[in-house]
């Protein structure tokens, strides 16, 4: 029996899948809590690692971490397919799509009530933390410290890269980034358009 055969029957069974462990598995997971909390050290001791090193997070690679992340490019893109399959496959089981919970979603979510609730509070939890807005260390752009990476800079500076700067908004009140071929950004370019349909429908009415 292959190792995974041999996990999938053990979390059928009701027990703790590592090794021969006879514990039940804590409410919400797939392992009991000496297990999980074994692992919680070992996670902690990796990052800690990781933050001395500055190399991915897993023992056997060697390539460095991606600013502001624990993991290289390679393990950042594995990873993220891994959830994201996993993901679509526990939503159309019609499950929580929080990995070990085998619970049904709450109506109007992909959650179950007890995830959708710790997800929400982590979120305000977020926001909290991130407190003031800072100014994106190359456009200017205003966002919440949470939006920026570890270098300072907003989503559309760091897929562009350090050699070219984006032009600012001509609105004096805006500091948002203007896309190629433009004066203004695109929440200015939207209220311009809202006032010229606003203004052709006064001058139809009148």
């Amino acid at each position: 029996m292959s190792k995974r055969s041999q996990y999938r029957d053990r979390v059928m069974a009701g027990l703790c899948p590592i090794g021969l462990c006879e514990n039940p598995p804590e409410e919400g997971h797939t392992r009991c809590p000496e297990h999980r909390a074994h692992d919680a050290k070992v996670r902690e001791a990796r990052t800690a690692s990781v933050a001395d090193t500055g190399l991915c997070k897993y023992v056997k690679c060697h390539d460095s971490a991606i600013n502001g992340t624990e993991m290289c490019e390679h393990h950042l893109k594995v990873v993220r397919e891994y959830r994201q399959k996993g993901y679509f496959d526990r939503k159309a089981k019609g499950l929580c799509t929080t990995f070990g919970c085998n619970e049904a979603p709450a109506e109007g979510s992909v959650r179950c009530k007890k995830h959708r609730d710790l997800v929400r509070e982590s979120n305000k939890a977020r926001v909290r933390a991130a407190g003031t807005k800072t100014p994106c260390s190359l456009c200017g752009d205003i966002r919440r410290a949470d939006a920026l990476d570890g270098r300072g800079r907003c989503g559309r500076c760091a897929r562009v890269g350090d050699n070219e700067i984006l032009p600012l908004c001509a609105t004096a009140k805006s500091h948002g980034p203007v896309k190629p071929g433009r004066l203004k950004c695109r929440n200015c370019c939207e209220k311009q358009n809202q006032q010229s349909q606003k203004c052709k429908k006064d001058t139809l009415t009148s």
